[in-house]
């Protein structure tokens, strides 16, 4: 009976959650119909009697939507609201404060923030507060902000993704990202064109802001509430904190003229510069001594979220590497741009990650590229490596995902084999930037067993696991064990016990068994078990990965159409990924590359082979 009873309570989990609606997915089923998905082409299986291929790209990429969605629920029910009554009750604490300069700065932010989320409100109140709402909506360039003083990227705040399902989502993007990247610069510096007098204004504003929200019950526990959710979900932060910017405005008056410079000092002293770049700063205009990351030091409402990945990406670029090196006549690499007249590295390539992780493919690819050809290189690959290993012996959520990563871009298994693992892994990879893309920094170049499944239909004799991905796929599982343990959501506890019974498979196949009959059925359900669980199929998405301000380029990281393969009788699928630059002011939605893909007009799948 208690067996029964265990298979009814999955049975449910896999299944009861399609009534639950997906926010995440909105608006995504009729674009996936356009392309050969991976959930299409299993449900081709099983129009045409086809037994299914269950591949490593179909257990991923299920996985990659569940946490989506997973993560859509909680932003939709906490987050959103958390947000909304922090804002507001900033305006309304605020509305009532000091009518002085920074006063009344820190009102029009706050009236910025209100506008931002609420759209059918029309622009804020306030000259300096309306222009800086004008920018964000047109977010088309690079432009001095008329609240901060300092150039911030305007582009960034397209709502993209899931953000463009409903007007709330976009609004709650651009509110988010807004307060996530205006920073309470502490440091003047022309390479940012933050001059002195502004900074000290802004130090004040910070100041005064930290102390509302410590002061007011509600505020506080609504803002720790926001900080707890993201640090557990995707890590910390690395600029000044609240209690930073109490510690020094308490030690010394909050209108002294110094207290720009007090927080500089602080963040200098105390480790809270920024490891990763997520500004404009120009280099050539760098003052003596000053670094990138000292001229960015500062405070944001909104911490915006350190990433490993992000981090040892925007390592190899330049400055951390130095000329393009070319002798004789070779082609330019995809990470070229030219600043100031100097052939430099201005992009990553996606490849980097999968080889700084162990990768020897993606390695040898990255060589015929050419895209290692730069003066420093080795150097700053060796500081990149060194890093990541450091990120992977801390705990949180960057090490379980570093782990996952290294399995999956493990080479060992031979070439063929780490090819498929390690374009299955970038398509895990891309789903997990398009989940994050709000909360964490962007980098810029300077410048189950006994589950019932669904009725079987007609017997698909011949259905196979894919046996080489057994290390990837017990990474996996522990890196779903690892988010349940943080978040338990249904969702991820129903995948476990699928995914466990895939690993119970693939274990006896390696001991020499075969596939039986009710393995076989399970396999041929097991597409339909994963729909269930992640509410809709795949469509092609894309994300912005790194922005080059020099070139005015982003780098961008896309799914494309899934490809069938064959192993025996049996049919799966896998994950295609793209990766290239574009224009700054077209940073592209997921529609604008599915209309791309239709046009014919896309660069090739990345090919690890070709060295692409």
């Amino acid at each position: 009976m208690k067996g029964r009873a265990s298979r009814r309570r999955l049975r449910a989990l896999a299944f009861g959650l399609l009534a639950l609606g997906s926010p995440a997915f909105a608006g995504a089923g009729p674009a996936a119909e356009a392309f050969d998905s991976v959930f299409g082409i299993y449900e081709q299986n099983r129009q045409q009697g086809r037994p299914n291929y269950v591949t490593q790209d179909l257990l991923l990429l299920a996985y990659a939507l569940i946490r989506e969605r997973a993560w859509a629920e909680t932003e939709q029910s906490e987050l959103l609201p958390q947000v909304g009554e922090l804002f507001r009750g900033l305006h309304q604490a605020l509305a009532n404060g000091p009518d002085d300069e920074a006063g009344h700065a820190n009102l029009e932010l706050a009236s910025l923030l209100v506008a931002l989320m609420d759209d059918s409100a029309g622009p804020p109140a306030g000259e300096r507060a309306r222009a800086e709402w004008e920018l964000v909506h047109a977010a088309a360039a690079v432009a001095p902000s008329p609240l901060f003083g300092a150039r911030i990227d305007y582009s960034q705040f397209r709502p993209r993704g899931r953000y463009t399902a409903t007007p709330a989502l976009a609004g709650y993007f651009r509110a988010v990202r807004y307060a996530q990247t205006a920073l309470f610069g502490v440091q003047p510096s022309a390479s940012t064109g933050l001059d002195e007098a502004t900074a000290g204004r802004l130090a004040v504003q910070a100041a005064r802001l930290a102390a509302l929200i410590d002061g007011d019950e509600t505020l506080a526990r609504g803002y720790r509430r926001i900080d707890d959710l993201l640090a557990s979900r995707f890590g910390p932060a690395d600029d000044l904190q609240v209690a930073d910017v109490l510690v020094v405005s308490r030690a010394a008056d909050s209108t002294d003229a110094t207290l720009a410079r007090r927080l500089a000092t602080h963040a200098l002293a105390h480790d809270r510069l920024p490891r990763i770049t997520s500004g404009v700063v120009d280099p050539l205009r760098l003052e003596p001594g000053l670094t990138p990351a000292r001229a960015l030091s500062g405070w944001r409402l909104l911490a915006a979220r350190y990433t490993p990945e992000s981090a040892a990406l925007q390592g190899l670029v330049w400055k951390q590497v130095g000329r393009h090196q070319c002798s004789g006549d070779c082609p330019p690499p995809f990470t070229l741009s030219v600043v100031d007249g100097l052939p430099v590295k201005g992009m990553p390539n996606v490849l980097e990650l999968p080889a700084l992780l162990g990768s020897g493919e993606a390695r040898q690819a990255l060589t015929r590229a050419g895209d290692d050809r730069y003066e420093g290189y080795a150097e700053a690959w060796g500081r990149a490596r060194e890093q990541l290993d450091a990120d992977a012996d801390e705990s949180g959520p960057a090490a379980a995902r570093l782990t996952l990563l290294r399995a999956g871009f493990d080479a060992a298994a031979g070439a063929p084999a780490a090819r498929e693992r390690l374009t299955a892994m970038l398509g895990f990879w891309t789903y997990q930037r398009r989940l994050d893309q709000l909360y964490v920094k962007q980098g810029y170049t300077l410048a189950g067993k006994g589950l019932e499944l669904p009725s079987p239909g007609r017997q698909r004799s011949g259905a196979m696991i894919e046996v080489e991905a057994l290390p990837l796929l017990r990474a996996l599982l522990g890196f779903v064990e690892h988010e349940q343990a943080v978040a338990a959501h249904p969702g991820r506890l129903a995948f476990r016990e699928l995914l466990t019974h895939c690993i119970g498979i693939v274990e006896r196949l390696q001991a020499g068994s075969s596939v039986d009959a009710q393995d076989e059925d399970f396999l041929n359900r097991l597409d339909q078990a994963l729909l269930g669980l992640a509410g809709e199929g795949d469509a092609p998405v894309i994300v912005d990965l790194h922005t080059d301000a020099a070139s005015a380029e982003v780098l961008e990281l896309a799914t494309g159409p899934a490809r069938e393969i064959r192993h025996g009788p049996a049919t799966g699928a896998r994950i295609s990924v793209h990766q290239f630059r574009q224009p700054l002011s077209g940073r592209m939605t997921d529609a604008d590359w599915r209309a791309r893909l239709h046009s014919g007009e896309v660069p090739p799948p990345i090919d690890v082979g070709a060295g692409v």
